[in-house]
Parts: structure tokens; sequence; C-alpha cells
């Protein structure tokens, strides 16, 4: 009788789940529809950290053989291009002299200028013509180019038009704010906007230097951007006609911990040696046998009643008169109890009864003469004292 009522409540179940299932599928359907949205998810791969990029692609693209370098541990032969688009600061000072020399020899530099310190400001500039200059960039002060102020190009002069020299077609180019360039090099080109020098292209022994302000037109987000591809294929083409290779790079390398170390941390590292050193000096084994240490042991009471004796013989002045006073105090007590009637005799009688007490138990024999010596004295010599003891001990343990 109870089957068929179980088999009607799970069919009841299944009913009401089935119900629940079609309302939330249909109020799911009529509130929420399927549609596409583009986001910017932004570059991926290499794009992501290589600025350079889209332009080492569009190079190669080109026919040019293009290449990233991390590092200028190498330098490629002079008839190739190098574009270095970083900041510099591990270009060291031989470095940069190796970098120039390979320009002298014919090669193609194409970089930018380094401005991380506080320009001054554009109205300074015009009335007085100063300019700053980045004095640790040692690339900029061997080239001789100084930073001047920062330009914000207004939207009404931009692009900027700019000719290549190894071309007749004119290039449109978009600035962003920049700082200007100054040279004060005779054989220098300058390319100005409304005066501000934005890119100048100088000799430099057999080969060429292209400084620009900002090299951003040539990164990832602006080479598709006006004329900037056209200007890149141009410029890298302007002082060698066929190159054998470009070498792009975006970053500087670090140089070793070492380095940074001796360069930063001097002081420290030679305090940390001289530490080490003498903490090597005050560990090192020293050469030989090793002496034992004698095993810990409790000192037995003679040895302190020894050491006590000694002590109070070295006292000149009253540690032996002390010594001696007890030894005759003790010798006359030990008398009294060894010799009978001791206190009736006189000092005579007491030397002589002690001496005729003592005959038979040490020899040789003390005389009264000697035992009046030892008795009465305030102080004794090594020799006597050592006596003096015998004879307290004699009493004390007689045979």
């Amino acid at each position: 009788m109870r089957w068929p009522q179980l088999q009607w409540s799970y069919l009841l179940y299944a009913l009401f789940a089935l119900t629940l299932l079609a309302a939330g599928t249909s109020w799911f359907l009529n509130n929420f529809e399927l549609k596409q949205v583009d986001s910017y998810t932004g570059y991926r791969g290499e794009a992501r950290s290589n600025s350079l990029f889209a332009a080492r692609l569009f190079l190669k693209r080109m026919g040019i053989p293009a290449e990233r370098r991390d590092g200028l541990l190498t330098l490629p032969p002079p008839d190739s291009v190098i574009i270095l688009n970083t900041e510099r600061y591990t270009l060291s000072a031989a470095k940069t002299e190796a970098l120039l020399a390979w320009v002298a020899a014919g090669g193609h530099l194409i970089t930018r200028a380094r401005s991380d310190t506080a320009p001054h400001t554009a109205g300074e500039a015009r009335t007085d013509a100063r300019f700053s200059t980045e004095d640790r960039d040692l690339l900029q002060e061997r080239l001789n180019i100084r930073i001047g102020p920062h330009i914000m190009p207004d939207d009404d002069a931009l692009p900027v038009l700019f000719q290549p020299a190894n071309s007749a077609e004119t290039l449109s180019v978009e600035l962003n704010f920049f700082h200007s360039l100054h040279t004060t090099r005779t054989d220098a080109a300058h390319y100005q906007l409304a005066h501000d020098t934005w890119f100048i292209d100088q000799p430099y022994g057999a080969g060429h230097v292209s400084l620009f302000a900002e090299l951003d037109f040539f990164e990832n987000y602006l080479i598709n951007n006006a004329d900037h591809g056209k200007m890149l294929w141009y410029l890298v083409h302007s002082h060698i006609a066929q190159p054998q290779r470009v070498w792009l790079l975006h970053q500087d390398t670090l140089p070793s911990l070492f380095t940074l170390l001796l360069r930063h941390a001097a002081p420290v590292l030679l305090v940390g040696v001289a530490l080490l050193l003498f903490s090597f000096w005050a560990l090192i084994p020293r050469f030989g046998a090793i002496i034992p240490e004698p095993p810990p042991q409790r000192r037995r009471l003679l040895d302190h009643i020894k050491a006590s004796a000694r002590f109070m013989w070295k006292r000149q002045d009253k540690g032996r008169e002390q010594l001696c006073q007890t030894l005759q105090h003790s010798l006359n007590s030990q008398a009294q109890r060894r010799i009978p009637g001791w206190q009736l005799m006189s000092t005579t009688e007491q030397y002589a009864a002690l001496s005729a007490y003592l005959q038979p138990i040490h020899a040789p024999p003390f005389t009264p003469d000697h035992l009046q010596h030892l008795l009465t004295a305030t102080a004794l010599d090594e020799h006597h004292f050592t006596r003096l003891v015998q004879l307290v001990q004699c009493l004390r343990n007689p045979r």
C-alpha cells in the first residue's frame, strides 16, 4: 500500500523542479541578450615589453635585416645602424667611447636626448638664451648637445613637415611635448618647430649621429600615424645606402651586481672586506699540539690550608708573627695534656721536662735552649718555623 504513495510524491517533486527551471530560463532570456563588445586589451607577447617591436617588423618587411638587442655588449660592423631608444643609465664612459669610435668608423647612430633634469621655462630660455644640460649623460656631453626648455606644440602647428636629407618628399610628423635641443656645432643640421629644435643630425668622423628630442613616433603605438614609417625608412637609409644590419635597443642592460656595489657602495665593501679578514684572523686555528684542559675537580681541605698558610707566610709584617703565636699557643695546650704538673713548673723546668718527654719520640732531640728559642721568639725563619711545626706535631701525635 505504501509503494504507490512514494511514487506519486517523487513525481510531484520532479514537476515542481521542472517548473522552477522553466520559469528561471524564461526570465533570463527576457532580460539578457548575447552582445559582442570590443575592448582594448593592450599589446601581447613581445610587443607588451618591447616598444620597438613594430619598427623591427616593419624594417624586416621592407627587406632590411633588423634584430633586437638587449645591450651593447658588442658592436656591429661600421656599415650598420643602431637605434638606441633608452635612457643610457648603464652606458659607462668606456662603452660611450667605444660607441663613438664605432660611429667615427662609419656607423650611424639614431638615439634620443636624455632630459631627466628640470629645464628652464620657455620664457627664461627665450629671454637670456640659457639652456640646461644633463651632465650625467656622457653621450650628450661628448656630442656637445644640451637640453633646452620644455615645448608643448600647438594643435595648429601639427603635423610638422619634415624633409629627409636623402629624399625630395616631404613627410608629416606628429610631435608630442619635447625639450628643445641646442648645439654649437656649425656642421649639424637642425630641424625645428617654431625656432625650437627637435632633431639634430650631425656628422661624427666618417659616420653620423641622429639625435631626436623624443623617439615616440617610432614606437608601437605611433609608428602607424602620419608618415612615421616612411620617416624611419628614409632615416635608416639617410647615410648608409644599404645597411648590412639594424640593431634596435629599447632597454638598458643592467650591469653586474659587483659593478653596482663598487660604484655606489665602495666604502661599505672595504669595511666588509676588512671585517672579514679580521674575523678570519681571529678564528684561524693555531699550529702545534693542543694543551689539554685539566679535568674539573674539587680541591682538598689540605690544599686550602696550605694556600692560606703560604699567603700568611708571605706577609712580612704580621703574618709570620700570627703563625708563630698560633703554633706556640698550640704547643702549650698539648704540653698541658701530655706532661703532668705542667702549669706548676717554672719556665726552666718546663723546657727540661719537655726536652725529656720528646727525647724518646723525636730524633735528633730538642735541647732546652732550642725549645726556649722556639717558644719565646716573636718571629722565626723558615728553618726554625719548620722545627716548631715538627714539635707541635710530635706532641699532637706521639708514637
